[in-house]
Formats: C-alpha cells, sequence, structure tokens
C-alpha cells in the first residue's frame, strides 16, 4: 500500500476518534458505561468486560489485521453485589511511523510489522520479525524523519549524535535511513 494511501485511511480513523471522543464528552455512552457496570455487579474482580470499537486495515491475503485505532470502555467486576466500579475509557493505539521495506516506503503502527502487520513492539531492540522474519537493517528500515528518534518519538538523533537525550536509546545507524 503507497503511503499516501496508508495516510488517507489513517486520516478517517483520526476523524472516527476525534467524533467518538465528542461524543463520549457529552455522555452519549453513559447509558453504555451503567449497562457494563450492571453486569459487572458482584464479579470476581479480576474480570474484566471490555466493548471496543476497532478500525483496521485486513488485507485478503494477510494473516493479521493492521490496527488503527481502538476505543471503548472497560468495566470490572466488584466483587460485592453492593458496590459498582465505575467504567473507565480505554484508547488504544499506536503512533504511525515510516519504514523503507524492501526499498518501498510504507507507514506502520510503530508496535507492527511493516511487511506482514504481524506484532513487532520494539524493532530496534529485537531485529527480526517473529512472523514473517523480516530483519531490520536488512528488509526493514525505520524512516527517520526531521530528525525524531525512532524509539519514543521525542527527543531527536541524527547520525552525527545517534544517542536520544530524551530515552537515552542509541540508534543503530544500520536500521536506520535518514530523511
Amino acid at each position: 500500500m503507497k503511503t499516501e494511501e496508508f495516510d488517507r485511511i489513517d486520516r478517517f480513523a483520526v476523524h472516527l476518534e476525534e467524533i467518538l471522543e465528542k461524543a463520549i464528552r457529552n455522555g452519549e455512552f453513559d447509558w453504555l458505561c451503567r449497562a457494563m457496570e450492571k453486569a459487572m455487579q458482584g464479579q470476581d474482580p479480576s474480570v474484566s468486560l471490555n466493548v471496543k470499537m476497532k478500525v483496521e486495515l485486513v488485507h485478503k491475503d494477510r494473516e493479521n489485521a493492521m490496527r488503527l485505532s481502538s476505543m471503548g470502555f472497560t468495566a470490572s467486576g466488584t466483587g460485592e453485589e453492593a458496590r459498582t466500579a465505575p467504567a473507565e475509557i480505554q484508547f488504544d493505539g499506536a503512533t504511525i511511523q515510516t519504514y523503507q521495506v524492501l526499498g518501498n516506503l510504507h507507514r506502520a503502527p510503530h508496535d507492527v510489522c511493516p511487511n506482514c502487520w504481524s506484532p513487532w513492539e520494539d524493532k530496534m531492540e529485537v531485529l527480526r520479525c517473529a512472523h514473517c522474519r523480516a530483519e531490520m537493517g536488512v528488509d526493514v528500515f525505520a524512516v527517520v524523519e526531521n530528525g525524531l528518534c525512532p524509539n519514543c518519538e521525542q527527543g531527536t538523533v541524527s547520525p552525527e549524535k545517534p544517542l536520544c537525550e530524551k530515552c537515552g536509546r542509541k540508534i543503530d545507524p544500520s536500521c536506520v535511513v535518514w530523511r
């Protein structure tokens, strides 16, 4: 998928999140929270009920879907019938990064393999995707745009200063492409 196509879909996911956040602030999901809390009264406190809306890309030839965002509510068991535990809002998503995969630019959440879309949490430490075996510095390169650290996405790095002052991690120059 071309980066422009991905960005258009990601803009849709962000817009949907904004609409849902506004609806939550306006109390439009209060009825859902109350119903969840009622359902969980007297349940084991180690058990939770989750209701989520997810935005995922699904490809007919891929085993994994790529999560762009997920938001919803969770309510835990109270252990006591008389008491209610409030439902909590849950947001689940990852920032989007650019990667060079086998010579082509791809965009994907930072916790996903940009090649096969399976979970891949810390690409700069665990250099090989457990699912498709794509390897950082060989098949996949993190694209460092404007010096933004690919680890913490808050600090800055450069070829001359590969140590991020924010997270303290050093960028392996063999795993990145600088832009």
